[in-house]
Order: C-alpha cells, then sequence, then structure tokens
C-alpha cells in the first residue's frame, strides 16, 4: 500500500493499494470514520463513483466531502491514472 503522491486533500489518506485491481481506483479514508474505493474513470464533475470499504453501511462521506473528492480527482485525472499505472498495474 503506498500513498498518493501527486496531489493531497486535506483531512484525508489517499492511498493505492499495491497488486490491487481494475478499473484503476485510489482509496479515500477519513482516519478512523470510513474508507472508500473512488473509481478514477467514472468519476465525472457532476458524480462521484465510489463504492464504501469500511464501514460498509453506515455513514460514508458527506455531501461536501464527496464534492472535494470529486474536484480533486476531475483536477488531477492524468497524474492519478499515470501513477496508479506505476505503482498498481506493473508491479
Amino acid at each position: 500500500m503506498g500513498k498518493v503522491e501527486c496531489c493531497r486533500l486535506d483531512g484525508f489518506e489517499l492511498l493505492f493499494h499495491s497488486s490491487d485491481h481494475l478499473p484503476p481506483h485510489l482509496h479515500v479514508r477519513k482516519p478512523g470514520t470510513w474508507d472508500a474505493r473512488v473509481d478514477l474513470l467514472f468519476t465525472t464533475s457532476e458524480a462521484l463513483a465510489f463504492t464504501m470499504v469500511w464501514p460498509r453501511r453506515g455513514r460514508g462521506p458527506s455531501g461536501r466531502e464527496q464534492r472535494r473528492i470529486r474536484s480533486l480527482v476531475v483536477q488531477h485525472r492524468e497524474e492519478l491514472l499515470d501513477e496508479w499505472d506505476r505503482k498498481v498495474f506493473r508491479q
């Protein structure tokens, strides 16, 4: 598991799991609260494509948090995909 290096989001951990699966995604964690798998290809400026990893039920990212994550992914999509390719896919 490695931290995302191309961008940051205050208050969250951004991670790639080594030897993870397709489609390209990153894990966004709010420590002690939730962990979401965010799809890099299907997230748009209108919608965050994510699946909750933990907790499986209950609270996930708030609307404000989803907007912040969505904005980061849209703004840094190419860098995130390049880093995912280097750290996950080519391992």
